[in-house]
C-alpha cells in the first residue's frame, strides 16, 4: 500500500523536480524486514523538499542531484517581475479629406447664390430705371403735343390778324389780335423749352435704362452658367458616389475573402496544434510510464541490501534523467 503510494507522488506536477540522492544511507543499515518503511520514509522525506522546487534541470549538477532549498529560493526572489508598459494614448483620427467633387457642388452652390443675389439687385436697378424712363416718354410726349398745340394756336392767331389787317379798319381790333399773335407766339417758346428739358431728362433715363438693360442681360447670362455649373458638380458628385460605392463593395468583398482565407489558414494550424498536442500527449504519457516503472525497480533495488551502490547512482541518474525530459515536455508551449 506504501508502494502505492509512493508511486504515485512521482506522477503528479509538484513531485516532478524531487531530488533523489546520490547515496542512500537510509537504507544502509536497515534489515531485509524493515526495507519497506525505511524506503517509504526516506523518499517521502525527498519528495516533501523537493516541492519547493519548479523545474529538476536548475539542482541536477553531475551525478548528484541534490540542491539547496536556499538557493532556489535566491534565485527565485531576484526574478524581476516583469514590467507591464502602459500604451500612449490615442491620437485623434485625423477628419477625412472633403472629396474634390463635393468641394466643386458647394462652390457651385456659393456662385449660384451669389449670381441669384446679383440678378436680383439689378432686377431692381432695371425696374427703376424702367419707371423713370416711362415717366420721361410720357412727359416727352405731353410737351410734344403742348408744342404741337401753341404752333396750332400760333397759326391761328396769325391767320387772324393778317385777315383783320386786310379787311378790318378797326386799329383796336387789330392790335388786339396782334397782342394774341404775341401771347402764342410767347407760349410756343415756353412749350418749346420745356420740350428741350424734357428731351434732355428723357436721354438721361433712356441711357440708365440702357445701362440697367445691359447689366440685368450680363446677370441673368451669369446666372444661367451657374446654374449649369451646379448641374454639371452635381453629375460630377453622382459619379463620385457610384465609384466610391462600387470600391466599397470590392473592398468589401475582398475582405471577406482574406477573412475566410485566414479561417482556413487558423483552422488548419488548429488541427496541426492538436496534432502536435495528441503527439505530445503520447510521449509525456510514455515518459510517465517509465518514470513510474523505473520508481517500481528503484524501489525493488532498494529493498535488496546487496545492491550495489553502483547500480544505485546509475537507477537514480536515469531516474531523474527522465523526470527531466518530461518537466521539459510539459513546459513547452
Amino acid at each position: 500500500m506504501r508502494l502505492t503510494c509512493l508511486a504515485s507522488l512521482f506522477l503528479v506536477p509538484s513531485a516532478l523536480a524531487f531530488v533523489v540522492p546520490p547515496t542512500a544511507p537510509a537504507f544502509a543499515n536497515t534489515r531485509v524486514g524493515n526495507n519497506n518503511d525505511a524506503l517509504y520514509m526516506s523518499l517521502q522525506s525527498d519528495v516533501e523538499k523537493a516541492a519547493f522546487s519548479v523545474f529538476a534541470g536548475a539542482v541536477i549538477a553531475s551525478s548528484s542531484i541534490a540542491a539547496p532549498l536556499s538557493a532556489f529560493a535566491a534565485d527565485k526572489s531576484a526574478t524581476a517581475a516583469p514590467v507591464v508598459k502602459v500604451a500612449p494614448a490615442a491620437k485623434a483620427a485625423k477628419a477625412a479629406p472633403i472629396p474634390a467633387e463635393k468641394k466643386a457642388v458647394a462652390n457651385a452652390k456659393i456662385n449660384l447664390e451669389s449670381a441669384q443675389q446679383q440678378l436680383t439687385a439689378v432686377q431692381k436697378i432695371y425696374s427703376t430705371a424702367k419707371g423713370a424712363d416711362d415717366k420721361a416718354a410720357a412727359a416727352l410726349k405731353a410737351a410734344e403735343n403742348k408744342v404741337t398745340s401753341k404752333k396750332k394756336e400760333l397759326v391761328a392767331a396769325n391767320d387772324k390778324l393778317v385777315d383783320a389787317k386786310a379787311k378790318s379798319k378797326d386799329l383796336k381790333a387789330v392790335e388786339g389780335l396782334a397782342d394774341k399773335v404775341g401771347t402764342a407766339r410767347t407760349a410756343l417758346k415756353g412749350a418749346e423749352g420745356e420740350l428741350k428739358t424734357t428731351k434732355a431728362a428723357r436721354t438721361q433715363t433712356a441711357k440708365a435704362l440702357s445701362t440697367a438693360t445691359s447689366q440685368q442681360q450680363a446677370s441673368e447670362k451669369i446666372m444661367a452658367d451657374a446654374k449649369k455649373n451646379v448641374q454639371k458638380a452635381d453629375e460630377g458628385l453622382k459619379k463620385y458616389n457610384k465609384r466610391v460605392a462600387e470600391q466599397t463593395k470590392k473592398d468589401a468583398a475582398l475582405k471577406k475573402k482574406k477573412a475566410a482565407e485566414a479561417k482556413k489558414v487558423a483552422e488548419k494550424q488548429k488541427k496541426k496544434d492538436k496534432k502536435i498536442a495528441e503527439e505530445k500527449a503520447k510521449i509525456i504519457k510514455k515518459k510517465e510510464s517509465e518514470i513510474k516503472s523505473l520508481s517500481k525497480e528503484r524501489a525493488k533495488a532498494a529493498s535488496q541490501e546487496n545492491q550495489s551502490k553502483k547500480s544505485m547512482e546509475s537507477s537514480d541518474a536515469k531516474l531523474a534523467r527522465e523526470l527531466k525530459e518530461l518537466q521539459k515536455l510539459k513546459g513547452s508551449k
